[in-house]
């Protein structure tokens, strides 16, 4: 290991165990913005001189940011969470940047804040709480409906998408999914089919710039009459106007969102308005123990890389052949 390892934390949801096991590696420079916002390109290209390390959050780690820390001294970008989005993996490949990131360590959190939502839209909780704390008591005119016999249509059937299907099975449902990078599971349908069938649709794709605003207009326009939505994926997968205009023609029933295309939005999100819908602020993944998870693999891959090991969860392997390193 380098004697003097410099390692720059922007992640938002870092805790003091992990960067005090980060000091026993080197010295730590926290973001001196990261408890409220992410760094812009600039602010990043700057303090990413002199670094070895970076702990990212959701920062925009674009070409021209990892061509200047490449340009420096930067070995690694570990990413905390599991979303590479925000990441030019291309470009950190060409710089001989070794990419990580932990893609099964929030992934209990988010299925279960997923499963979470569809029962809350279901029975409208968020609705009945309100209307409590205003003083009214609407116990026979708010009906809500049950997950037993409805079909769920599962966008996305990775890790999380997969035990969001198991889960919901348990309580009664009948799974469609949707997956373009799938062939041999039984429960695959076409999106059209997933979007027609489907009384709750659940979103666990990661975002490409092929599914950018994969469901817009005309899928809404394909959805049941009352189905509801939920998205802990990421906010650009959906067409956000194209919801607002299906929640106001009553085209669905209701939404509930982790993620949105801006975030944080600059002021009261146009969907905040309505009552069935729920807005949450990108936190499905953000508890305890996935956030210890996470860390726990960030330490262990960054200790690798640095030592001159393979990572064990490397998201552009191609750099840890070019760099020769070995399990």
């Amino acid at each position: 290991m380098p004697a003097r390892v410099r390692i720059f934390v922007t992640c938002r949801t870092c805790r003091e165990p992990l960067f005090a096991a980060l000091s026993r590696i080197g010295e730590v420079i926290p973001s001196p913005f990261r408890a409220t916002r992410t760094l812009t390109e600039d602010e990043l290209v700057t303090s990413l001189r002199e670094v070895d390390v970076v702990v990212a959050g959701t920062d925009p780690f674009t070409r021209r940011v990892l061509a200047a820390g490449a340009s420096s001294r930067l070995k690694v970008l570990a990413r905390f969470g599991i979303g590479l989005d925000n990441v030019d993996l291309e470009a950190a490949t060409e710089s001989r940047v070794v990419v990580t990131y932990a893609p099964k360590a929030s992934s209990v959190s988010v299925a279960e804040f997923a499963v979470g939502l569809i029962l809350a839209l279901l029975r409208r909780i968020p609705e009945a709480d309100l209307a409590v704390k205003a003083g009214s008591w609407p116990m026979t005119s708010m009906q809500g409906r049950e997950i037993d016999g409805k079909t769920v249509g599962v966008v996305g059937l990775g890790t999380i998408g997969r035990r969001v299907a198991d889960t919901l099975t348990q309580m009664g449902a009948r799974i469609l999914a949707y997956d373009p990078y799938l062939k041999d599971d039984p429960r695959l349908a076409s999106l059209k089919k997933l979007l027609t069938s489907s009384d709750v649709i659940t979103v666990h794709s990661a975002l490409t710039s092929r599914n950018t605003h994969l469901i817009g207009e005309k899928e809404f326009t394909m959805m049941k009459r009352g189905a509801i939505l939920v998205n802990t994926a990421r906010g650009a997968i959906l067409d956000e106007r194209a919801l607002r205009s299906a929640l106001e023609d009553g085209r669905i029933a209701g939404a509930a969102l982790d993620v949105l295309e801006v975030e944080p939005p600059s002021g009261p999100h146009p969907l905040a308005r309505f009552p069935n819908v729920i807005l949450t602020p990108h936190v499905a993944g953000n508890t305890a123990e996935a956030t210890e998870r996470t860390g726990e693999v960030v330490l262990e891959d960054i200790r690798r890389v640095l030592g001159g090991r393979a990572p064990l969860y490397p998201a552009n392997p191609e750099v840890v052949t070019a760099l020769g390193l070995k399990k």
